[in-house]
């Protein structure tokens, strides 16, 4: 690194797939070391995670997550156990349901994000969270529904995001290109085969500007780590930023610098070396 950062940094804020998390989706002894070494340097650790409430809740304690945090990609800067929501926007639901039609029609995979539930027809994804359900409180638990009819599902819920899961190649740059298209749409990758849905005008860096306000902090005073697609506007607003060694070129090509993989606890080491 080209200085220390330790009188210049007030908050960290960390994406959580294939940055924070391992592999396997757990949290290392030594990133919970890192997090409250922050803490008691007085930094605001926080996350900014693709992820919904619903795949949120088991981590808001083991992480300490007491405040507002960025979910959805910036389309909710909430908490799962909060009743009030510092910033959402959501998807209209008639478009949510054209969405969906096409995505049947094309035999591709999806998953309807609301607050307190995760929508989905039976499928590997869904099937991996409610068998995570077994190890969790119920107060972690995530609440799966079967998709039976959406419309009538979807007249006391709102929806921040859909998830699209697609290995072909050739199948998701087509969805990418017809839904980067729409103006009232925002689309990003957050996985190699995952495409996120989301209202227009939001972002991870968007929402940071406003969780940023919020801490009455300042651009030039953050640092946020990273991996993929969603975590670039976040790398634009910050000055510092820390790409994984798993990151994808691009976001490595904008990072400040680059630490070691998410498995190779790369968040941990790179703090406790720098700040």
């Amino acid at each position: 690194m080209q200085d220390k950062m330790t009188d210049k940094i007030k908050m960290v804020v960390c994406d959580m797939d294939g940055t924070l998390l391992r592999s396997d989706l757990s949290v290392s002894k030594l990133s919970l070391e890192a997090i409250d070494y922050l803490r008691k340097k007085k930094i605001i650790f926080t996350v900014a995670t693709g992820r919904p409430d619903q795949l949120m809740k088991e981590y808001v304690d083991l992480l300490g997550l007491n405040d507002f945090f960025i979910m959805y990609n910036g389309t909710v800067v909430g908490n799962p156990f909060l009743n009030d929501r510092l910033y959402e926007k959501h998807l209209n639901t008639k478009e949510v349901l054209e969405i969906v039609r096409f995505l049947e029609k094309e035999k591709i995979l999806y998953m309807v994000y609301t607050l307190d539930r995760i929508i989905s027809k039976p499928h590997f994804r869904a099937k991996y969270f409610l068998d995570r359900n077994n190890n969790l409180s119920e107060r972690q638990k995530s609440v799966i529904e079967d998709i039976e009819d959406l419309e009538s599902q979807l007249k006391n819920h709102v929806v921040n995001k859909i998830l699209v899961i697609e290995p072909d190649y050739e199948k998701f740059v087509m969805i990418k290109d017809k839904y980067e298209k729409k103006e009232n749409l925002t689309v990003v990758m957050s996985q190699s085969t995952f495409l996120d849905i989301n209202p227009s005008g939001t972002s991870k860096g968007k929402a940071l500007s406003i969780l940023a306000d919020y801490y009455n902090i300042k651009s030039d005073e953050i640092l946020v780590f990273g991996d993929q697609e969603n975590d670039i506007s976040m790398f634009e607003y910050a000055k510092y930023s820390v790409a994984m060694s798993n990151a994808t070129k691009k976001v490595k090509d904008l990072a400040y610098d680059i630490t070691f993989t998410n498995d190779d606890d790369g968040f941990a080491r790179w703090v406790m070396s720098n700040i």
